[in-house]
């Protein structure tokens, strides 16, 4: 069966499952209205067969879901269920542990963490991930997809951003976006 096929029928209960209005507002109870976002990207590699990523998700209140398609590994998904927990008054702060799977041409578990901290001006944000392949598990590894931090003084051009990535794998069979 088609990858894609496979992970659309994975994500489509868990989207279903989810109160989403997208013409009205809906709150929560902690205030916020659910939202989603759905992004894309084209790569056009030299060397080696061009390739999409989708990634969608949904958080309503501190529930997150994330479907992902070509991310983790090419002709795999990913799913992803979190819980948000924030705080602070000076130093406020975002934690998500997520945990999912991925299937496919491969197949794993993925425990990881999206987090960021703001202080002022300054803020931070990373998300971070451990794919342990089922089928071998040499071809497990760590991932950083997004990391950065800012420092902004609240007025137009005046942001300073550094982000990066980072990877520590044993083996390039799994080849993340």
């Amino acid at each position: 069966m088609n990858p894609l096929a496979i992970s659309i029928a994975f994500v489509l209960p868990f989207l279903a499952a989810v109160p989403v209005h997208a013409a009205t507002s809906v709150e929560e109870p902690d205030g916020a209205a659910p939202s989603g976002a759905v992004t894309g990207y084209w790569y056009a590699m030299r060397d080696q067969p061009d390739f999409g990523v989708g990634v969608a998700s949904i958080n309503s209140g501190p529930w997150r879901i994330e479907g992902r398609y070509n991310y983790e590994a090419r002709n795999s998904g990913s799913l992803f269920l979190g819980w948000k927990f924030s705080g602070g008054d000076t130093v406020k702060f975002e934690v998500t542990p997520i945990i999912g799977g991925l299937f496919g041409a491969k197949h794993g578990f993925i425990p990881g963490v999206e987090a960021s901290v703001a202080w002022g001006p300054f803020d931070a944000y990373i998300e971070a991930e451990y794919v342990s392949d089922r089928s071998n598990s040499s071809d497990s590894y760590y991932y950083s997809s997004e990391s950065g931090s800012r420092v902004s003084e609240r007025g137009p051009c005046r942001t300073i951003a550094t982000s990066s990535a980072v990877s520590s794998r044993s083996s390039s069979a799994i080849t993340p976006r």
